[in-house]
């Protein structure tokens, strides 16, 4: 609704736009009157002439129209369905499917009149939509509460309608979580009655292992309503059975706890599984076994930390480096009097510059991978000396709090979904305030954030030449960072994998191959698998000329083709999900018309978390709608719950007024208003033979 009203100081010069028609007219039709017109027509060819001189008068004076438009915004209604598997693995799928879809999708047409519904789907992410499908492979309330709270703080929000059988299985408390000034209502799904069931919980080992060497599988097993009947928990590899365990449940809900000392025995990318012996009464045998890999290596990589500073970093990298299994770390104070031996490491870690020219000279000659962290209390030029593909140029006496920011650019490898997903949330790094000035080969993986200003300055960036490989950290302080993932996902993994991705893109040195082939070695089901390729000419030159072929081959010997895409900074290929397994792979391109090959393998694992356990926990969604003002309903109450929100008497609509001021010579309206008066006086005038 809009209301126009002239304004004050305009209306003022309305007589005198109005005097001047009148003139003008007197002038024209007092003394030249027309022959053969009668009165009336005169006075209606002066009424004309008279309105069109004052509109234009009026219009002279440069009129200004002050609009007011009134809006009125609707309360708003969040309606969120959780999309996990667990309600689709249920006996009565069919009726969530089907009968339950529309009636949800009902329930919130018939609140449209009241209210502005958003819908939402929730389970692995949020996403907005009224039809699940029942694919995510994990629930995380508290990130719904999160994003929720993010997207509607401030917000008329009348009230959060939640659908979910409460079974989470990441995440925080969701009633910590939940922000907004609103009650939440929550619909009960699925089944709480307990059946018997024998299932695997939970799964602990290593990442990686070396040869010969003896590895532990800790593994959480659980029971119900198997009173006294025994079961059997063995280890298999291959298909071939290692080690089995009798247990005996000692109640109806047995839960238990027990560790086998597992040898790897061959190199590579090792498949094991654990296997629980089924029951006749169980209806869910999904639970009674999971597969896990084991990357078996040869030898450890050896890595060598210095510094000369003293930091909570140093703690943090060294507990995420000795985390990983896959490397020794031995750190060097080199204010002290011992000097390192460097030659027998793979990886030398320089927290902080050495103030020692021949020292740096050394590490620069000798090709080292190189990560890089410079602190608040280095110098630009012993930075620059190591030509790192960075360099700090104006650096000032003063620091700058970046935060990070992931380069959606950056393609050197896959960058743990972990990280990503609490990268906007860490807190940031001391950086110099300096100019930075990047070469070429500069790989980007985060940006720094001053402020609310995203820069293109590096604060995380990798760099790669057929000789060497550094990584570079352009601040301080990233011992936060650890904490936050603790304090975010209760562990510390999204930090240990960023550092595991870096140390193992250092590790590979490709002695100066035509042809380097990059994969992550282990994916999710629900994530896709990305390859890059590099190729270079004979003078080790980066090109992407030449056709590069991949083939993947998966444990029953299935073959799946690619033709990989090039790009300036070398070849890329996103195969998509694959179903979980041991995949090989292997790359083809012809330079100098000689076919160069790599082969590789990884594997994709699989989100069964969702399966685990299917009796619903309608306990945490009367934990949370009690706390948060709401209650809960059942799938045969929506009606009552429709009718609850409909009685809602707190919850007003918003109106909002806008006011705006408008020149009326800028509306077109005016000037067809003015040209119609004048050609209606012309048309007329002609009709009675004037001019």
């Amino acid at each position: 609704m809009t209301l126009s009203i002239l304004i004050g100081t305009s209306k003022d010069l309305l007589p005198f736009a109005a005097a001047a028609g009148i003139l003008y007219a007197v002038i024209l039709y007092r003394k030249n009157k027309i022959e053969g017109l009668a009165l009336w027509q005169h006075l209606l060819l002066f009424v004309l002439r008279m309105v069109s001189v004052s509109t234009i008068a009026f219009l002279l004076f440069n009129p200004l129209m002050q609009q007011i438009t009134k809006s009125v915004q609707k309360p708003v209604l969040v309606l969120a369905h959780d999309n996990s598997q667990s309600i689709a693995a249920l006996r009565d799928s069919l009726y969530y499917k089907t009968e339950w879809e529309k009636q949800w999708v009902t329930f919130g047409k018939h609140l449209e009149a009241q209210y502005t519904v958003r819908n939402f789907l929730f389970g692995e992410s949020v996403s907005e939509g009224t039809s699940p499908q029942y694919g995510d492979y994990y629930t995380d309330i508290s990130m719904l509460c999160t994003d929720l709270s993010r997207r509607f703080s401030g917000r008329n929000v009348a009230a959060v309608v939640l659908a979910s059988d409460g079974i989470m299985n990441r995440g925080i408390d969701p009633a910590r979580a939940y922000a907004l000034d609103a009650p939440l209502f929550a619909v009960a799904l699925g089944d709480t009655t307990r059946k018997t069931d024998r299932y695997i919980r939970r799964l602990l080992t290593n990442t990686y292992t070396y040869l010969n060497n003896v590895f532990p599988v800790e593994v959480e097993v659980g029971a119900v309503l198997s009173h006294s009947v025994p079961m059997s928990i063995s280890v298999y590899h291959n298909g071939k059975r290692l080690y089995s365990q009798t247990l005996t449940p000692d109640s109806q809900r047995f839960f238990h706890t027990l560790t086998f000392a597992v040898e790897a025995m061959e190199v590579g990318l090792q498949r094991f599984s654990v296997r629980i012996s089924t029951s006749e009464q169980e209806e869910n045998i999904q639970n009674n076994s999971r597969d896990f890999y084991i990357n078996v290596l040869d030898s450890r990589k050896k890595i060598a930390l210095l510094s000369s500073v003293v930091s909570p970093d140093i703690s943090a990298l060294m507990k995420a480096i000795t985390a990983l299994n896959a490397y020794e770390i031995d750190y060097y104070d080199l204010n002290s009097a011992r000097t390192p031996s460097l030659e027998s490491y793979h990886i030398l870690i320089l927290y902080g510059i050495p103030s020692n020219d021949l020292f740096i000279k050394k590490i620069q000659e000798s090709g080292f991978p190189l990560f890089i962290i410079f602190t608040t209390a280095d110098e630009a030029s012993g930075f620059n000396a190591l030509a790192s593909g960075v360099q700090i140029v104006n650096k000032a006496s003063d620091y700058s709090l970046s935060f990070p920011v992931i380069n959606d650019a950056f393609s050197a490898f896959t960058i743990p979904p972990a990280f990503s997903d609490i990268a906007d949330q860490l807190p940031p790094l001391s950086v110099p305030f300096a100019e930075f000035l990047q070469s070429a080969g500069n790989s980007v993986l985060l940006n720094q954030k001053i402020g609310n200003v995203i820069t293109e300055m590096p604060l995380l960036s990798l760099t790669k030449t057929p000789d060497s490989r550094q990584c570079l950290l352009m601040g301080d302080g990233f011992w936060k960072w650890r904490m936050a993932s603790a304090r975010m996902t209760d562990n510390t993994a999204a930090f240990d994998r960023l550092i595991a991705r870096i140390l193992q893109y250092l590790s590979v040195m490709e002695e100066k191959k035509f042809f380097v082939v990059e994969v992550a070695d282990r994916f999710y089901e629900n994530e896709p698998v990305e390859f890059t390729a590099e190729v270079y000419n004979d003078n080790f030159e980066l090109t992407n000329t030449p056709d590069v072929a991949l083939v993947i081959t998966n444990e029953m010997g299935e073959t799946f083709p690619f033709s990989m895409i090039p790009g300036e900074k070398g070849y890329s290929l996103d195969a998509g999900m694959l179903v979980p397994g041991r995949y090989t792979y292997t790359a083809t391109v012809v330079r100098n018309n000689t076919r160069t090959n790599a082969f590789g393998a990884f594997i994709v694992a699989a989100r069964d978390m969702e399966l685990s356990l299917l009796v619903a926990d309608h306990s945490l969604l009367f934990d949370l709608a009690t706390k948060n003002g709401g209650s809960v309903f059942y799938p045969d109450q929506m009606v009552r719950l429709q009718e609850v929100l409909a009685e809602d008497t707190v919850t007003k609509p918003v109106i909002y007024y806008r006011e705006f001021f408008r020149s009326l010579v800028h509306d077109p309206r005016l000037f067809l208003f003015i040209l119609l008066l004048l050609s209606v006086e012309w048309f007329l005038r002609r009709y009675a033979g004037s001019y």
